[in-house]
């Protein structure tokens, strides 16, 4: 029996724990003015010129008399028309002095392509200090929009496939055998003259010994 209610003591203080815990939530926001009306409905048109109605982008509206210390902060997304409705929005109840919307839109959207870079694309806008009413329709102006690219690194194997510069031998490499004979070939003409001055030589030397000889014969 002990051990019986030791356990369901224990039970009971750990699920007191976890009310504790779910119960320190976020702190509630403060009450609104008691001259604020939470009944407001505001529509909000986002479009890109170039590519239309911008589907996904945030729609955040801030709603306040000093903006130091906003009154509510509304969030909500665009639909594939490029629309947004925001409701319980604070407007001035009747008489009261004025209650100011400031409207944001903002989209990011990234795309990989097939050679692995991404490239991102970002819009935003807005609309500041506009009067709070019952029923407001904003259409934002076009979004201010930004692309980047962001490529990866090659790789190693990529680099060694590619990065090794291709050499293209000069004619007189690609072909040494010819480039011997042409070194040779100067002296081929040199060679034939002195063949020729010595086979021209001979024949002199002959003739001139001859009358020599026929001279001492009669004696």
């Amino acid at each position: 029996m002990g051990h019986r209610y030791g356990r369901i003591g224990a039970a009971i203080a750990v699920g007191g724990l976890l009310a504790s815990m779910l119960g320190a939530g976020p702190a509630a926001a403060a009450d609104p003015p008691t001259d604020v009306v939470l009944d407001a409905v505001a529509t909000v048109h986002q479009a890109d010129p170039d590519e239309g109605p911008i589907a996904g982008a945030t729609i955040t509206i801030t709603v306040y008399r000093d903006p130091a210390a906003p009154i509510q902060t509304v969030t909500a997304t665009t639909n594939g028309s490029g629309d947004a409705t925001l409701g319980g929005l604070a407007r001035p109840a009747d008489g009261a002095s004025p209650v100011l919307l400031d409207v944001r839109s903002d989209r990011t959207r990234s795309v990989v392509d097939a050679n692995g870079c991404t490239e991102t694309l970002s819009w935003s806008s807005e609309k500041v200090g506009l009067a709070a009413g019952p029923t407001i329709d904003i259409v934002l102006d076009p979004a201010a929009k930004s692309i980047s690219i962001d490529c990866p690194e090659p790789t190693a194997a990529v680099q060694a496939a590619t990065g090794r510069p291709q050499i293209t031998p000069p004619s007189t490499d690609a072909a040494p055998g010819a480039a011997r004979a042409e070194g040779r070939a100067p002296l081929l003409p040199i060679i034939l003259v002195l063949l020729c001055a010595a086979a021209a030589t001979v024949p002199l030397r002959g003739l001139a010994a001859a009358p020599a000889g026929r001279r001492r014969g009669p004696r």
